[in-house]
């Protein structure tokens, strides 16, 4: 799926959240040095997203959507990701407790997404102009290059 040039923040987290379950699915998908392989990328767009959202989109849902109860727990479920991809990492995915804690992981992953898609987009949406909203699709763009 290609996103329009005035494809706004919020189209843009939406998009990357498709891409993040299909990464997810790829790396239950697999075995050995390709499911290896498959982790690195689920890694790397994982912390470009989170990056992204952390410096730009958090910031925004407390401070222009006025709910900062809201990115404090996002932030807080991020912080838990990071922990348990962390932990992933460590034990490496040929390990015999890799797929269950990676079944944990990735539900909570989606549970973190949905947070996002019905708590902060919509809050997002109805507060902040689309002007804005398009700006800080290009501040994230900004911020996930320079990862």
């Amino acid at each position: 799926m290609t996103l329009p040039d005035n494809a706004d923040v919020i189209d843009l987290l939406v998009h990357q959240h498709h891409e993040v379950k299909r990464a997810l699915a790829e790396v239950d998908g697999l075995e050995g040095e390709s499911k290896v392989a498959a982790f690195a990328r689920l890694q790397k767009l994982l912390a470009a997203h989170e990056n992204g959202e952390l410096r730009v989109v958090h910031p925004a849902v407390r401070d222009l959507a006025k709910a900062p109860d809201i990115a404090r727990d996002r932030m807080n479920e991020e912080e838990r990701a990071d922990a348990a991809i962390d932990e992933l990492q460590a034990l490496g995915v040929g390990h015999p407790d890799f797929d269950a804690k990676f079944d944990a992981f990735r539900d909570a992953v989606l549970a973190h997404a949905e947070q996002e898609e019905t708590l902060e987009f919509p809050r997002l949406r109805a507060t902040v102009s689309q002007e804005r909203l398009q700006l800080l699709a290009d501040e994230l763009r900004s911020v996930q290059a320079m990862r």
